[in-house]
């Protein structure tokens, strides 16, 4: 492995317990045709979006039920985006409670997530141990050298506050 990665998650058959391999992007790549499995997108906090808004994929069209369900809801795609950068930001793999619930957002991208799944999200982060925000994490990734682009949890931010509840993704 070099700079690009793939970080898969599974289930043991039977059981809840979760784990995770590593693999360089070409192997993954191979797993993938392996499983026929379509393409993953990557996520790169240092280029432009890996996701879009609206964005169609594997061949659906245009209006289509299929077509709907692989459009990122806006929500999803900043939820989903903000496990990405505390991923990136604690170089860690990530834990169970981390995983369903990205697998959950991945699985159902196509619809705004449950308001708990934001919390629980907004709640790992408050268990940084230098108890910095996400975007105070990310900042420190700037200041370590590295261009990443700016990101904003604004839909997030307006759940939490609906909620009551204090955002650590700002």
């Amino acid at each position: 492995m070099t700079d690009s990665y793939y970080c898969f998650s599974y289930k043991l058959k039977g059981t809840d317990k979760y784990n995770t391999f590593l693999c360089g992007k070409y192997a993954a790549e191979h797993f993938l045709d392996l499983l026929k499995h379509p393409k993953i997108p990557m996520f790169n906090p240092l280029s432009s979006a890996t996701f879009t808004s609206g964005q169609i994929s594997f061949g659906t069209g245009i209006g289509s039920k299929s077509s709907q369900r692989n459009q990122w809801h806006s929500v999803a795609e900043q939820l989903h985006t903000a496990i990405n950068l505390l991923i990136v930001c604690w170089d860690a793999v990530p834990g169970k409670a981390l995983l369903e619930i990205k697998e959950k957002v991945e699985r159902y991208k196509y619809k705004e997530p449950f308001p708990s799944q934001i919390k629980g999200i907004n709640t790992i982060i408050s268990r940084d141990s230098k108890k910095r925000t996400l975007q105070q994490m990310i900042a420190e990734l700037r200041g370590n050298g590295n261009s990443i682009r700016n990101f904003h949890f604004n839909h997030l931010n307006d759940i939490l506050a609906n909620e009551n509840e204090t955002s650590y993704y700002e």
